[in-house]
């Protein structure tokens, strides 16, 4: 069994395509909708649907550049592009991006049919999973990361990468091209801590551990742990660990 989620600005497409065919008769459990590629975006973060029936043009966007995107924070579900245009340009781009197919509207049952059951034979039978993070015991959460949706995953990989320089909620949002608050709010669900927090305690540790195994000077550890302001560090180091950062060195 899987899920299906339909991808179409058009309304009357998207009630369509669910009567279309009997999906129960396909193995499909529940079908997904979106309007749009944000939307599409979070179900699929959220629902994680192992196929995809998707438009090739959503408004001013191309449904090709979900497949992209998708990828770029670690989940391929399956792909069928339709399209009203035959132009072969759409075709390619989207089996270039990694879709399965491609049909052009209006879509003939029978195609589509055949087409998503060859997907649901030799496909689906592999369960729709994400990239799978190197599996190292996350020093915040206690918890290993293949453990981790592959979001949240490559979310924690960034701050271990990138935890020195200028991060934040919406600094990840829009390069993942979503709203900062949700993002936030699937952090939250998923580890039980606010990004912000994850990250002061991420960069703590990390001071911590400079001070203790190095003897960098305090100006120097600050800026490796990401702070500009001296004064804000020392609170946050206190607020912490319940002592200063000088008298652990000393």
């Amino acid at each position: 069994m899987y899920k299906l989620l339909i991808i179409d600005d058009e309304p009357v497409i998207l009630r369509g395509m669910t009567k279309i065919l009997d999906w129960s008769a396909l193995g499909c459990e529940e079908i997904l909708l979106a309007g749009g590629i944000k939307e599409a975006r979070e179900q699929v973060l959220l629902k994680k649907p192992a196929l995809c029936i998707c438009d090739v043009r959503l408004g001013e966007d191309k449904g090709y550049d979900l497949i992209r995107s998708l990828r770029g924070l670690g989940f391929s579900p399956h792909f069928i592009m339709i399209s009203g245009y035959s132009d072969f340009e759409y075709a390619r781009e989207a089996l270039r991006a990694g879709a399965l197919d491609y049909l052009v509207k209006p879509i003939e049952t029978d195609k589509l049919r055949d087409v998503v059951e060859k997907i649901v034979r030799e496909k689906i039978g592999d369960v729709f999973v994400g990239a799978k993070p190197e599996s190292q015991l996350d020093p915040v959460l206690s918890v290993h990361l293949c453990e981790l949706s592959p979001l949240i995953a490559k979310i924690i990989m960034i701050v271990y990468e990138e935890y020195s320089r200028d991060l934040n909620l919406k600094i990840l949002a829009d390069r993942f091209r979503m709203n900062s608050t949700y993002l936030g709010q699937l952090f939250l669900q998923e580890t039980r801590t606010r990004f912000s927090d994850y990250l002061t305690a991420f960069r703590m540790n990390k001071a911590r551990q400079l001070i203790e195994t190095t003897d960098d000077k305090m100006a120097v550890i600050i800026k490796q742990a990401g702070y500009k302001n001296t004064g804000y560090f020392y609170t946050q180091f206190y607020q912490h660990f319940g002592f200063s950062p000088g008298k652990l060195r000393s």
